[in-house]
């Protein structure tokens, strides 16, 4: 059969091969491994996977390449990140491991409170070209697929320029990234003693704005005793439904 490219002689091809069911704990490591494995493709989809002499006995292409000493797997997929933000909190780590807890360190003004100053005051430009060497080192450790996530913004203002961003580094990179709103992140400091104004500003304002510029695919929310309770997030949901 005529493929339209043959990957072949990897050294090691890692399938799932046989396990048509999502795994987790000590069931992650049983991969399915090809020794001297190829790949046969056609339109972007594979056709087939076995050794190299199974696929060269059953496939010809005219486009081949040779894996030899390599290991070829499935690209992996990141289902939550925040690849847009300004400046990084490993000072946060050092707290947790001393034993602060999220909440205290977010009710003294870290967590994602530390971030929103700096993406607000940043410029679209600034904060694509900061994004833009983060996913590119995310590619090079295999991730294919990626769930990016505003939420640092907290403004419609802030966040629809998180979500542009998110949206050029799909265009402009060779992985797909998958924008989810994340408006109702925190509350930002100004509506910290107004929640239910923050609300409304969630779904009068962002969420249609949002949606006309085509800008998320999801719509998520942090659900916890100290952000967003459950009654809230329900409210929130609906409307972005």
């Amino acid at each position: 059969m005529k493929a339209d490219l043959i990957i072949s002689n990897a050294k090691q091809l890692i399938t799932l091969k046989g396990v048509p069911k999502a795994r987790a704990g000590i069931e992650a490591d049983e991969l399915a491994i090809i020794d001297n494995g190829s790949i046969a493709v056609i339109n972007g989809n594979i056709l087939a996977v076995g050794t190299s002499k199974e696929i060269a006995d059953g496939f010809q292409a005219d486009n081949v390449i040779d894996a030899k000493g390599k290991v070829v797997m499935p690209g992996f997929v990141d289902p939550h990140t925040h690849p847009v933000f300004v400046n990084t909190r490993e000072n946060e780590f050092e707290m947790r491991v001393k034993g602060q807890t999220y909440v205290a360190i977010s009710k003294s003004g870290g967590g994602i409170r530390s971030s929103i100053k700096s993406v607000r005051e940043s410029t679209e430009e600034e904060l694509y070209e900061l994004s833009l060497k983060r996913v590119k080192r995310i590619i090079s450790n295999g991730t294919t697929t990626l769930e990016a996530k505003s939420g640092y913004g907290l403004s419609t203002e802030s966040e629809l320029k998180m979500l542009k961003v998110i949206n050029r580094l799909s265009k402009k990179l060779p992985i797909d990234i998958i924008p989810t709103f994340l408006g109702a992140h925190e509350f930002p400091p100004e509506y910290k003693d107004n929640r239910d104004e923050y609300i409304r500003i969630l779904k009068e304002e962002m969420m249609p704005k949002v949606k006309e510029l085509d800008l998320a695919v999801y719509c998520d929310i942090f659900t916890e005793d100290h952000v967003f309770n459950i009654q809230q997030s329900e409210d929130i949901l609906k409307r972005a439904m």
